[in-house]
């Protein structure tokens, strides 16, 4: 079977995913259940974590909440909210900052086909991005204060892998969205069609890359008419962070984890191992990728920890 999926893989090791097959296992002779001092909740103790944002619901959970946090954190920073530690309790507590920026969300994907491959789709897209970034360079550097970009995906069986970037841009208040959003998304067009994207010279593909390759979100509030809701308000920093508790808009697309929830589930063998195929193409492409990055100093300007997804699980068990 490797040999199979030999085509999927980014450079010449081969993932082995150990990490993740241990996961969920007792590290010690026994794990003792515990309740919590502060949250009295029970908890099971020496069990092994994988940290892994793309391949566990269980760690990615634990992953993507704390990474919504922060990006919840920077936008209230960015609209003049900072935290500060109580000395007394460690609690966050929000204090006024002088800032008063514009923050928006954009999303950029572009046209896919099922006989694209993952890697293929997913360089392509990046190639894009990159290209784009650079050639804004004056524009961003004029009115962006900083941003916050993250990947996720979904899958269809008639179109295939759809990566997309979910970007949070922190403006300056003299920055014109509209004028700027529109020197965006000629860039995001131009780029698509220098990297095999987009065919310039299709006028459906063209019209139809124009009103659903790249997105514009100027509020949290607008995020709700987006995505789906879970059962508390969705916010623009869930949007960002929190793919693991999302699902596809309809039965068609799906996400990995119900991909990975269909395999457990579907009695049909021939269904389970087309599913199979494809969740391990996922597997491959994602080994080591960021799903989150921020843009240089941001973290440190709105006062965040940098840290790892191990840290961040290692983190949770302390608590």
């Amino acid at each position: 079977r490797m040999d199979y999926y030999q085509k999927y893989i980014k450079g010449i090791r081969t993932p082995l995913f150990k990490k993740n097959t241990f996961c969920g296992n007792i590290l010690a002779d026994a794990s003792s259940v515990m309740l919590t001092d502060k949250y009295k909740s029970i908890i099971n103790t020496h069990i092994a974590h994988c940290s892994s944002v793309w391949l566990c619901p269980v760690c990615s959970s634990i992953i993507q909440s704390k990474r919504a946090d922060d990006v919840q954190r920077a936008i209230d920073w960015a609209k003049g909210i900072s935290y500060i530690k109580n000395k007394l309790t460690g609690e966050l507590e929000p204090v006024a900052n002088d800032n008063d920026y514009q923050v928006v969300m954009i999303t950029f994907t572009a046209s896919h086909n099922v006989k694209m491959s993952l890697i293929e789709f997913g360089e392509k897209l990046q190639k894009a991005y990159v290209m784009m970034m650079k050639n804004i360079r004056k524009s961003r550097k004029k009115y962006e204060i900083g941003y916050i970009k993250g990947v996720e995906f979904t899958h269809s069986y008639r179109n295939g892998w759809h990566k997309h970037y979910h970007v949070i841009l922190i403006l300056k208040k003299e920055c014109d969205i509209d004028s700027y959003f529109a020197t965006i998304k000629n860039s995001w067009e131009t780029a698509c069609v220098k990297n095999g994207l987009l065919d310039s010279s299709n006028e459906k593909a063209v019209f139809d890359f124009r009103e659903h390759s790249v997105d514009l979100i100027r509020s949290a509030e607008e995020i709700s008419n987006y995505v789906n809701k879970s059962s508390k308000e969705w916010t623009l920093a869930d949007e960002m962070s929190k793919s693991v508790l999302k699902i596809g808009h309809n039965n068609e697309h799906r996400t990995p984890f119900q991909i990975l929830l269909d395999i457990a589930t579907t009695k049909d063998k021939k269904q389970r191992y087309k599913d199979i195929d494809v969740f391990v193409e996922y597997m491959l492409y994602t080994y080591g990728l960021h799903q989150q990055d921020w843009s240089n100093g941001l973290k440190d300007a709105v006062g965040i920890r940098e840290l790892s997804d191990e840290e961040i699980i290692e983190e949770h068990e302390d608590t």
